[in-house]
C-alpha cells in the first residue's frame, strides 16, 4: 500500500435488551444486535474518518432474514445512502442462508388458486415465528394446520389485528398478524409467531381472495435463532440473501472456496424479491486468516470472511482513488461498480449470476481494465 498509513477500527457491539429477544424470540446466548446500535457504531465510524481526514472502508459482517429482502427499511436505506457519499465504501456479506431452508417461494394459481407449505419445526425450536410476504397487487388469506391437523379458522388481510389460536390437541400458542399493507414496502405481510411449538410438520395453506395467479414468499429466521432442525420441506436457495445485503449502493459479498474454485454451500444467493442482482461479487471465504479473540490467529470461514477480503480491496480502491488523486470523488458506489466491472468472469456462466453474482473480485483485473 505505498507509504500510505491505514488503520483498523474495530466497533464491538452490545447484544439486544431482553425484551427485544422475546419480541424476536431469541434465546438467551445467541448473537443478536439491534440495527439501531448497528448504525450507531457506523456513525462513530464515519466520526472518527472525517477527524483524521481519511477515507473509509467498512465491512458489514452481520445480516437477518427478517423484512421483504428488497433493501428498504431504515438501515437499508441508511446503508444505501452511505454508499454514495465520496470516500465511504460499504461491503456487505450475503449471509449463510443458501443451505438451510428458510425460504420457500411459493406460486398460486388456477382453478383454486390456493395452495400449501410444509414446515418441519424441530424440538429445541418452541418459540419463533416466520414471515410471509406477498408483493402482488391481490390479498391472501391463511391458515394453519398442527401435526395432528387441527386447523385454525381462515386468517383475513386486516389493517391492524393479531389472532391468537389456542389449540385443543397440543400445547402450542400461534399468534397471527395478517396486515393488508405493510407501511414501509407497502407489501401484504403476514407474521406467524409459535409459542411452544409442536415438534412435526405444520401445514399452512393460502389462498387469493381475489381469484388471480400469484407469487408470494417465506422467510424463517437465520443464523443461530432457529436451529437447523427446523426448514421447510420444499425450500428455495434462491432469495437468501439477508439485509442489508438487498441495497443498491454497497457490495454485497458472497464466498467461494479459493483452494477449489467452488461457491460455499452455506453462502446466500439472490436475486432480490425485487429482482435486483445481489450478489455482487464472491471473493475468497474458506478458512481466511483472522486474529481471534483473546489474543492469536485463527481462521474464518463464510460470506463474513469474504466481505473482510473484499472490503480490504475496497480500501485499496480508496487509496487509488483519494490518497493517490487519481479520482478524488469516489464513492463506495463507484466502487462497488469498479470491482464489478473488473471481476473475473467464466465464459460459460450468465451473468448477472444468482450464485456467483457478476464473478469473483479481481483487483488486479480492475486496475488492467482501469489501464485500457
Amino acid at each position: 500500500m505505498g507509504n500510505c498509513l491505514q488503520e483498523l477500527i474495530v466497533v464491538k457491539l452490545k447484544q439486544a435488551k431482553k425484551y427485544n429477544r422475546k419480541i424476536f424470540c431469541v434465546r438467551d446466548g445467541v448473537e443478536c444486535y439491534l440495527e439501531t446500535d448497528i448504525m450507531l457504531g457506523i456513525q462513530y465510524l464515519r466520526r472518527v474518518a472525517v477527524q483524521l481526514k481519511r477515507p473509509l472502508a467498512i465491512c458489514i459482517g452481520v445480516g437477518s432474514s427478517q423484512g421483504g429482502h428488497i433493501g428498504g427499511g431504515p438501515f437499508g436505506d441508511y446503508i444505501n445512502n452511505l454508499a454514495t457519499y465520496p470516500g465511504t465504501a460499504v461491503c456487505i456479506s450475503a449471509g449463510n442462508e443458501g443451505n438451510n431452508r428458510r425460504h420457500y417461494r411459493g406460486k398460486i394459481s388456477s382453478p383454486s388458486y390456493e395452495g400449501d407449505f410444509e414446515l418441519r419445526v424441530g424440538e429445541k425450536d418452541q418459540e419463533f415465528f416466520f414471515e410471509l410476504w406477498n408483493y402482488e397487487p391481490y390479498r391472501l388469506n391463511i391458515s394453519i394446520s398442527t401435526p395432528t391437523r387441527e386447523t385454525t379458522k381462515v386468517i383475513h388481510p386486516r389493517f391492524d389485528e393479531c389472532l391468537k389460536f389456542q389449540f385443543v390437541f397440543g400445547p402450542t400458542t400461534v399468534f397471527v398478524n395478517n396486515f393488508i399493507l405493510e407501511e414501509e414496502t407497502g407489501a401484504q405481510l403476514i407474521v406467524v409467531r409459535f409459542q411452544n411449538a409442536m415438534q412435526g410438520i405444520w401445514r399452512i395453506k393460502v389462498s387469493n381472495i381475489d381469484f388471480r395467479p400469484a407469487d408470494f414468499d417465506v422467510w424463517l429466521p437465520s443464523g443461530e435463532i432457529i436451529s437447523k432442525e427446523t426448514y421447510f420441506l420444499e425450500a428455495s436457495p434462491e432469495t437468501t440473501v439477508t439485509s442489508p445485503g438487498n441495497t443498491i449502493n454497497p457490495l454485497t459479498v458472497t464466498a467461494y472456496n479459493q483452494q477449489n474454485k467452488s461457491i460455499l454451500l452455506d453462502s446466500s444467493r439472490g436475486f432480490s424479491a425485487s429482482r435486483t442482482a445481489v450478489p455482487d461479487l464472491a471473493a475468497p471465504g474458506y478458512q481466511i486468516l483472522c486474529p481471534v479473540p483473546g489474543g492469536g490467529y485463527g481462521s474464518g470461514t463464510g460470506t463474513g470472511a469474504a466481505a473482510a477480503h473484499a472490503c480490504g480491496i475496497a480500501a485499496m480502491v480508496l487509496e487509488w482513488g483519494i490518497i493517490r488523486g487519481n479520482y478524488d470523488t469516489i464513492t463506495g458506489r463507484d466502487v462497488s461498480r469498479l470491482l464489478v466491472r473488473g471481476a473475473s468472469r467464466s465464459n460459460s456462466m450468465v451473468y448477472p449470476n444468482p450464485v456467483w453474482g457478476y464473478g469473483s473480485i479481481d483487483i488486479l483485473g480492475l486496475f488492467n481494465w482501469l489501464r485500457l
